[in-house]
């Protein structure tokens, strides 16, 4: 059991596992900060940087654990980044869907504003770290206050796969009607959107995403069983089902890089044109 007298944890994941997460996640960190200086795509960096040094931060509570199993910061350093770290990836991938939906020409919509459908859906995000940050500092409280923390920490993840649910909904949406609208195709940007670079990329894309998605979903498994659970405490579910996944996700993205199989024109598709 645990939670909470002796720690938080009965044994955490091996010091190897969790040294090559982190060691991981900082240098996909620097690439995308060298990204960042090169290119113009600084609300996309910025954002995946940012959710990059959370899950650096959420690893680094978890080797601090180490020292005291019982510590509320250490416990509260390690929930807030490993479930806020992915929501702030997924934000970083939803300011690409505009720019995808720009690209093929303003003959071709889904009679949605993507300036919106990205302001929804950072909307949802921002709940989910709301509800993920108060229910971390609950859960890190101990006894009486871990079950309601792991409720909040499991609504703000059910919201986060709400808004993977619409990307996806939408995405497909779009690129349906592209299908059928082959003729009213902006032919500006077909060396972009008929390119195997860009095609290539927005596979990566949405595995990225789907990486994220059965990540949350094995989360709130995970919480749902309580932080006492076997789930919660197993030495492998932390660095596979959480870890893993995300490195996956953050992996593809820095290998295809959004932004870069845009060109040019992820300028000119930007929703401030």
């Amino acid at each position: 059991t645990c939670p909470v007298d002796s720690g938080y944890f009965i044994m955490l994941p091996s010091l190897t596992g969790v040294v090559v997460i982190l060691a991981a996640f900082a240098l996909f960190a620097v690439v995308t900060f060298w990204e960042l200086t090169r290119s113009k795509t600084t609300t996309y960096s910025l954002i995946l940087i940012t959710g990059l040094a959370l899950d650096i931060l959420g690893y680094v509570g978890t080797l601090l654990l180490r020292s005291d199993l019982a510590s509320k910061t250490y416990f509260l350093v390690f929930l807030l980044g490993t479930t806020m770290g992915p929501t702030l990836i997924t934000a970083a991938i939803y300011t690409v869907l505009p720019h995808i939906m720009a690209l093929y020409g303003s003959d071709v919509s889904i009679g949605l504003s993507p300036g919106w459908i990205v302001c929804f859906l950072f909307l949802l995000d921002i709940s989910t770290l709301f509800l993920q940050a108060l229910g971390s500092a609950f859960a890190a409280e101990g006894f009486d206050k871990i079950e309601e923390g792991t409720n909040f920490i499991v609504a703000g993840l059910i919201l986060q796969i709400m808004s993977i649910l619409v990307f996806f909904g939408v995405y497909l949406c779009f690129m349906f009607r592209v299908a059928q609208s082959r003729q009213f195709l902006d032919p500006r940007f077909s060396y972009v959107y008929l390119s195997l670079k860009f095609k290539t990329t927005m596979l990566c894309l949405n595995l990225s995403l789907l990486f994220i998605l059965v990540r949350t979903v094995a989360r709130i498994v995970q919480f749902s069983s309580g932080l006492s659970s076997s789930l919660s405490q197993s030495q492998f579910y932390l660095p596979v089902l959480d870890g893993g996944l995300v490195l996956l996700a953050v992996f593809l993205l820095t290998i295809a890089h959004p932004p870069s199989a845009f060109g040019d024109a992820w300028t000119t598709t930007s929703p401030r044109n």
